[in-house]
């Protein structure tokens, strides 16, 4: 199925941000439109981009975003931190559908990214090559999922 070797990519995409995410996620990001890629992207450092905004910097000509399909790792988050919600985003940017490898046990986070982008009318997909996405984030979900100081 395609949809794992996109969401594959993104897995490979994300290891790029090893070393350079501090204390958040290594997350990856992938862009298509009619079995293309637009973009890929991933979390490019503590308090910078985050892998969606990242990937749709890249893509050349932004409109084709509209009605396109993201693959991304970690669920989008739906807070403001040190940058804008990625969720809110992705529904601006007019992103149809989205596939999820891992919901973030981030409480801040924790489903609320996929409730958001549903409300807003984007189909969401949830549970795409999993186990790959946590092993990205193996330390990053033990402490973040066990409410230990972060």
């Amino acid at each position: 199925m395609m949809e794992n070797v996109y969401m594959n990519r993104a897995i490979a995409e994300a290891h790029k941000g090893s070393g350079l995410t501090y204390r958040n996620p290594q997350v990856g990001a992938v862009i298509v439109k009619n079995d293309r890629i637009l973009a890929v992207g991933h979390h490019v450092g503590f308090g910078h981009a985050h892998a969606e905004v990242d990937a749709y910097k890249h893509v050349e000509h932004p409109e084709e975003v509209v009605g396109s399909t993201m693959y991304v790792t970690l669920e989008p988050c739906s807070h403001y931190g040190k940058t804008p919600p990625c969720a809110a985003q992705i529904v601006t940017w007019g992103v149809h559908e989205v596939y999820v490898a891992q919901q973030d046990p981030n409480p801040l986070v924790s489903g609320r990214g996929i409730a958001y982008l549903r409300a807003h009318g984007v189909t969401v997909h949830v549970g795409l090559e999993t186990e790959a996405a946590q092993a990205l984030n193996a330390a990053y979900n033990f402490f973040i999922s066990r409410a230990v100081l972060w």
